[in-house]
């Protein structure tokens, strides 16, 4: 059944993000690496196998056991991979007392916003925006390594045809003069929908094409029936979506481990 919430107030709207997000995160978890998963009522936990703390861990949704949390994070800590821990702030207390137990370091606080409504972004000249075949991930993955400074192998399993086969998945890539300057992921699911992965090559910046690629993407999740687009912000991109509409809704907190070498 789709969640479409009937109250417009923030915590409604937080809950309903936290949903798509937990789906969200359930997707990548299914389609990426050769990891597992489990979910219990209020958190999802699992290891993708990628060493890269994002995508492995444990993210919490609600008051939970602890003794749960801890046995997820004990298993996690048996792949020897990066991984992370992440809540929404009704939890934070218990969770930082279990991520310090388990030798985790504290992280920056993330704001999950949303939007209710496609959002409009004026025109960027010569900006064409289209959809990536599944099998044509390359130039997403190397606009999202180059920005962010990950490693391109990393970046290429998070751009598998696998992954941008699954239901809901679809990559935009912005072409401005011919050449790939901005890409996004956007991931539609039943709770709503994501959009992740938000880059725009250095030399093109200042222009709009970040907002111009996020407006369009919110569009073609709205155009499919998602009663809701939400994403986590990062400290440069909050005021872009700002400008577009979204809302903030509350702040995430998270934990990393980074096992010795």
């Amino acid at each position: 059944m789709r969640f479409a919430p009937r109250r417009t107030d923030t915590t409604a709207l937080a809950d309903a993000a936290a949903r798509a997000h937990r789906e969200g995160w359930a997707k990548l978890l299914d389609h990426v690496g050769h990891g597992w998963s489990q979910a219990g009522d209020f958190w999802l936990a699992g290891v993708t196998g990628l060493p890269a703390a994002p995508f492995n861990g444990l993210n919490v949704y609600g008051p939970c056991l602890v003794q749960e949390l801890g046995a997820q994070l004990r298993r996690i800590a048996l792949s020897g991979l990066p991984c992370a821990l992440q809540t929404r702030p009704g939890s934070r207390r218990m969770v930082a007392q279990l991520a310090r137990r388990h030798g985790m370091a504290r992280q920056p606080s993330a704001p999950i916003m949303a939007i209710t409504a496609a959002p409009s972004a004026a025109a960027v000249p010569g900006l064409k925006i289209r959809t990536l075949a599944p099998e044509d991930g390359e130039p997403h993955a190397r606009i999202v390594a180059e920005v962010f400074d990950a490693p391109l192998g990393l970046m290429r399993q998070l751009s598998s045809p696998r992954l941008l086969r699954a239901p809901g998945i679809e990559v935009l890539l912005g072409v401005l003069d011919g050449e790939p300057v901005a890409t996004a992921l956007l991931d539609v699911n039943p709770s709503g929908a994501g959009i992740i992965n938000v880059a725009t090559r250095a030399g093109a910046r200042g222009r709009g094409i970040g907002s111009a690629l996020t407006a369009a993407a919110a569009a073609r999740a709205f155009a499919r029936g998602a009663p809701l687009c939400q994403l986590l912000a990062t400290p440069t991109g909050q005021p872009v979506y700002a400008r577009l509409g979204f809302r903030e809704l509350e702040r995430w907190s998270a934990w990393v481990r980074i096992p010795a070498l």
